[in-house]
């Protein structure tokens, strides 16, 4: 099991413009990481992990490789890309 990572486009369907990461093992979008005005990420983990609770929902990086590595080191699993169209929608949860 991996968690998906897509860049969603502005103007998608379901989801808002930035990174969604999906966890394919608890099977539900986990993080999602958007981008500020000064370019760094901001990372928000919307599915905690209940033996590593976070002090905060929230993260910031400096890159979207490091958010990655963040979410793939918190969830123990690898970040894995794939294309918008593949990550689940909404009717598949």
């Amino acid at each position: 099991m991996s968690i998906l990572d897509a860049s969603i486009p502005q103007g998608h369907e379901h989801l808002e413009q930035g990174h969604w990461f999906f966890d394919e093992e608890q099977w539900v979008v986990c993080a999602s990481a958007g981008e500020d005005l000064d370019g760094k990420r901001n990372l928000h983990i919307s599915a905690e992990r209940s033996k590593e609770p976070l002090t905060q929902a929230s993260l910031r990086f400096s890159s979207l490789n490091e958010a990655k590595r963040f979410v793939a080191s918190y969830f123990e699993r690898p970040v894995v890309d794939c294309a918008p169209g593949d990550f689940p929608s909404p009717e598949s949860l």
